[in-house]
């Protein structure tokens, strides 16, 4: 099922297709522009979007030769810890797909370089053009990137500290090696300058929170509503997470 207004995009899909939706989402993207900068996400959510997408390369059907990608937050202090986003993302995408360090803008962690290297970061997305599309996935309590509950719209890339359910959450990625509270992240400013911007969400846990963000009035409480700013919003969900999808805003 597909809604489409002016600015949103709605697609719900049954779970089985998800990863592929959102494959298309992304080839189409790079038919327009074959250099597109792209904001991947880490975390459970992506993670069918991520083995299509090793699927499509591995048969030759997708061309992931030019496309740049631009990270959305990484932990503050993990340096070259192998639970550290980048690492983890350099497995499931970026190896695959042949995506080599001098196509990836990666977010800085090194506590000794904020915030100098923050303001740094987003000089270089500017020079790089800017976000033509960025995937983000949805959390619990409504954060999209790092940007936890209380997070202004017109926030940059910035140190948070992460909420202690959030904290909880990414425990299992990190098995007591090395347990963060504080990560680096785009800030929602910097997130809805992004060309388009494609919420993926999965599960019935995340139907009642992507209810409130598209439907309930924006509030700093739930960073994902200030997204129905975006210059284009594409909101991919399975049919658990939507089961009501006839709620939603379309055309």
């Amino acid at each position: 099922m597909a809604f489409e207004s002016t600015r949103l995009q709605m697609h719900v899909v049954p779970a089985a297709e998800w990863g592929a939706a959102a494959a298309r989402i992304l080839e189409a993207e790079l038919l327009l522009r074959p250099a597109a900068l792209i904001g991947l996400p880490t975390g459970n959510t992506p993670q069918p979007f991520y083995a299509e997408l090793r699927r499509l390369h591995g048969e030759g059907k997708l061309a992931a030769g030019q496309f740049r990608v631009l990270m959305v937050d990484d932990y503050l202090g993990a340096g070259q810890l192998a639970t550290n986003s980048y690492h983890w993302l350099s497995r499931e995408v970026l190896r695959p797909l042949g995506i080599g360090d001098g196509r990836v803008l990666r977010m800085p962690t090194d506590p000794a370089q904020m915030p100098v290297a923050c303001a740094e970061f987003e000089r270089q997305l500017q020079q790089w053009g800017g976000c033509d599309l960025m995937f983000l996935g949805l959390g619990p309590n409504g954060h999209v990137a790092f940007n936890e509950p209380g997070s202004g719209a017109s926030s940059r890339t910035r140190v948070v500290r992460l909420n202690e359910a959030t904290a909880r959450a990414n425990a299992a990625y990190w098995r007591g090696a090395f347990m963060p509270h504080e990560a680096v992240t785009l800030g929602l400013g910097t997130i809805l300058e992004s060309r388009a911007i494609c919420l993926l969400v999965r599960g019935a846990a995340k139907s009642e929170v992507l209810r409130a963000a598209l439907l309930e009035p924006e509030t700093p409480d739930l960073p994902a509503s200030v997204l129905r700013r975006a210059r284009r919003l594409i909101v991919l969900a399975d049919t658990a997470a939507a089961p009501d999808a006839d709620i939603f805003p379309h055309a």
